[in-house]
């Protein structure tokens, strides 16, 4: 998703299987879309391509993206200020479990997450959120995000780290490598990467990957 795509737009996130296979029936699988305009949840039965679930919280503000943990049993929804927690054990019916709120105050989006280190059978390894106004990514435990007053481990800036209005993250399969996308608006996109283990800038050759170098150069995908 970009700066210019409609509030209204459905943005389809992931699929997901809700049950083990039983016999030779089919394994259900439903999609999670997220509407910024009306800051809402839906899930998607794809057997039936009908909307079978929607919902709202007060802290889910204009949601734009979001990622599930690699257990399918936790959802993490972005927003504006704020990100909430969902409770997908089962996958077809979220429920709201948590807010967490990295910069109290804060009016930026919630746009890139990542799951490193995640393991299937558990909630573990750490959630990566970026905060595309702020120019913030924060990094924690996730299983910190099931206490009462989740604190970071890591907390990136632009200060400190070179990030300027961070977009999506991605782990680069068989490495220990982060790959972050920068959206900076009178200046040349670029990549940074980071070594999930540490939670340090990876900065060899050099930090600051450019990519299109064209100002405003504006990458979405990793």
């Amino acid at each position: 998703m970009n700066a210019s795509t409609p509030l209204g737009l459905l943005i389809l996130l992931t699929w997901v299987s809700a049950h083990a296979q039983v016999s030779s029936l089919p394994t259900p699988q439903f999609g999670y879309m997220m509407s910024q305009q009306s800051s809402t949840l839906m899930v998607l039965d794809t057997s039936t391509n009908h909307i079978i679930k929607k919902v709202t919280h007060p802290d889910m503000i204009r949601p734009a993206w979001g990622r599930f943990h690699p257990s399918k049993q936790r959802y993490y929804a972005g927003g504006t200020g704020k990100v909430t927690i969902w409770d997908t054990t089962d996958v077809a019916n979220p429920v709201y479990l948590q807010t967490v709120i990295s910069a109290p105050g804060s009016t930026g989006e919630y746009r890139g997450f990542l799951i490193y280190q995640g393991n299937p059978t558990a909630i573990d390894g750490n959630v990566w959120m970026a905060n595309i106004q702020d120019s913030k990514v924060y990094v924690y435990r996730a299983a910190d995000l099931e206490s009462a007053n989740p604190t970071p481990v890591k907390g990136f800036d632009a200060t400190t780290d070179g990030i300027s209005f961070p977009h999506l993250i991605m782990h680069r399969p068989g490495t220990h490598e982060a790959w972050l996308t920068n959206r900076p608006v009178n200046a040349n996109g670029y990549l940074l990467r980071f070594n999930g283990e540490t939670n340090t800038v990876v900065t060899t050759p050099t930090a600051k990957l450019e990519t299109t170098s064209t100002p405003g150069g504006h990458l979405n995908e990793r």
